[in-house]
C-alpha cells in the first residue's frame, strides 16, 4: 500500500502541467483579461475563486463579474507551450514573450489596452506573479 502511494506520488510529480497563455472573456461586452501561467488549470481555479470571493486584483474585472455574473464569462486557453520544448530557466521569459505577442495581436481589436508583459521584471518569482495583476489588462475589443 505504501509503495503504491509513493509510486503514484512520483507519477504525479512527473506529469507535465498545462502551460501557456489564457484569457478570461466577457461574452456580453467582449472585454478580455490576458495572462500566462505555468499551470493553466490552477490559474483558472484561482481567478474563479478570487472573483467568486470578490477579491480579484483587477477592480474592473471584479466589478463587471459582479454585474454580469459568472455565466457571462469564458475561460479560454489561447496558446499552450510544451515544457520540454523550453529549458526551465527560459520558461518564464518565453511565457512573457508569448503573452506580449497575444497582447499585441489583440491590441488592434481592443481599446485602452495596457501591455504589461514588457513592464514586468523578466525574473519570474512569487512577488512578480502577484504584482503583475495590479496592472490593468482588462480591455474592450
Amino acid at each position: 500500500m505504501l509503495d503504491r502511494r509513493k509510486e503514484l506520488k512520483a507519477l504525479y510529480k512527473q506529469t507535465a502541467l498545462p502551460t501557456g497563455i489564457f484569457q478570461i472573456k466577457n461574452q456580453i461586452n467582449g472585454k478580455v483579461f490576458i495572462g500566462s501561467s505555468t499551470n493553466l488549470n490552477a490559474i483558472f481555479n484561482r481567478h474563479r475563486f478570487q472573483l467568486k470571493m470578490k477579491s480579484h486584483k483587477n477592480a474592473t474585472l471584479q466589478k463587471e463579474w459582479n454585474q454580469y455574473g459568472p455565466e457571462a464569462y469564458s475561460f479560454d486557453v489561447l496558446e499552450t507551450l510544451k515544457p520540454e520544448a523550453v529549458p526551465s530557466e527560459k520558461l518564464a521569459e518565453t511565457l512573457l514573450a508569448l503573452e506580449e505577442k497575444w497582447l499585441t495581436a489583440l491590441k488592434s481589436r481592443m481599446m485602452n489596452t495596457v501591455t504589461i508583459a514588457q513592464k514586468r521584471p523578466r525574473k519570474f518569482n512569487r512577488e512578480t506573479a502577484i504584482a503583475r495583476w495590479q496592472f490593468p489588462v482588462y480591455a474592450t475589443k
